[in-house]
């Protein structure tokens, strides 16, 4: 993401989306009711000859419109704005703009402290979707894709080692042959994680890196008691990955989540909108977690305009550790002290 110009006391931002982790961003900045300008695409109706039949196409046209629904889906290149026209010939008329990596929009806007917080932390973290996680033991393998929201599956390789109709035919030379083949179909990587336990995943690592085609990308091997997803929530969490894997926003979701359940046994967390509201005044508080829909809650603005000196975390509604924070109603908070 790249802020292109920004206008505080008109209240104007215009930003540069430049990957598919921008569009989740994004849509958590943008509120039913607030107005944004970009590019559209609207049918013109024509008259052609005596007939009066009509054709149409589209035409691109600059509009500005009040947002009604923001229609984001994960792991695409796309978010949908839906919206009603509020200047020029089409004023009133209901429209919507699809935005994608490469694309402008121009907010209209006071951003609040945690939205602009938002949108510095994906100009910091453009470059994750480089990272994917090959997950990985004798059996079969697992790639994902490291985005700021969540983790992607992105293919499942079975070794052909297990079933009656496999035992004769495995040979783990294929078996990595199969996932070179996938890694190369995806496009700019910096760093593959090869994690899993057994002897394959050191084996793979060794196999991978005489492979020219990944020379300039990093390559690292971890030993991990687990596979799968949860094997790769593992090693976020863990004191032998890289400061790159650590500062991501998926292990920074995992860890303070952690804490949470932690300090509350010990009498050191909260949950529940009511609660965190009675106490974010005093200086209780030392952090403040909040799932994905409820920081778009007008109440919510109330609390992040009272959280001075308080941490504030945004937790994705497409991780694990999202799903606690949902279960705990959306708002939990981490104390400094015992109230």
């Amino acid at each position: 993401m790249k802020i292109i110009d920004s206008d505080e006391k008109l209240g104007i931002t215009e930003i540069l989306m430049e990957t598919e982790d921008d569009l989740w961003y994004i849509k958590n900045i943008l509120n039913a009711g607030d107005v944004i300008e970009g590019i559209a695409y609207r049918r013109l109706e024509k008259r052609v000859d005596l007939e009066r039949s009509k054709s149409t196409e589209r035409v691109p046209m600059n509009l500005k419109m009040k947002i009604e629904n923001v229609d984001f889906q994960p792991y695409t290149d796309k978010i949908k704005i839906l919206g009603i026209i509020i200047e020029g010939e089409f004023s009133g008329e209901h429209q919507s703009i699809m935005y994608g990596p490469g694309d402008k929009i121009k907010i209209y806007k006071n951003l609040n402290e945690s939205e602009k917080s938002f949108i510095n932390e994906a100009i910091e973290r453009k470059y994750y979707g480089g990272i994917i996680f090959v997950s990985m033991d004798d059996e079969s393998a697992d790639l994902y894709i490291m985005r700021s929201y969540s983790l992607q599956d992105l293919a499942h390789i079975d070794s052909k080692k297990t079933g009656k109709r496999y035992d004769a035919k495995y040979n783990d030379n294929d078996y990595f042959s199969d996932i070179i083949k996938t890694l190369k179909n995806i496009r700019n990587i910096f760093l593959i994680v090869i994690i899993g336990t057994g002897f394959e995943p050191e084996k793979f690592y060794n196999q991978i890196r005489k492979d020219p085609y990944f020379n300039g990308i990093d390559i690292r091997f971890y030993n991990t008691p687990d596979t799968g997803k949860s094997g790769v929530y593992d090693l976020l969490n863990s004191d032998i990955a890289s400061d790159i894997i650590k500062k991501s926003r998926v292990a920074s979701e995992k860890k303070v989540t952690e804490n949470f359940l932690k300090n509350l046994n010990l009498g050191l967390s909260l949950y529940g909108y009511d609660q965190i509201k009675e106490y974010i005044n005093t200086g209780a508080i030392d952090t403040l977690i909040i799932s994905e829909e409820k920081f778009k809650m007008p109440e919510t603005r109330e609390l992040l305009n009272n959280a001075s000196g308080t941490k504030i975390y945004v937790v994705s509604n497409y991780t694990e550790p999202g799903e606690i924070i949902k279960s705990f109603g959306g708002y939990c908070a981490i104390l400094r002290y015992k109230i």
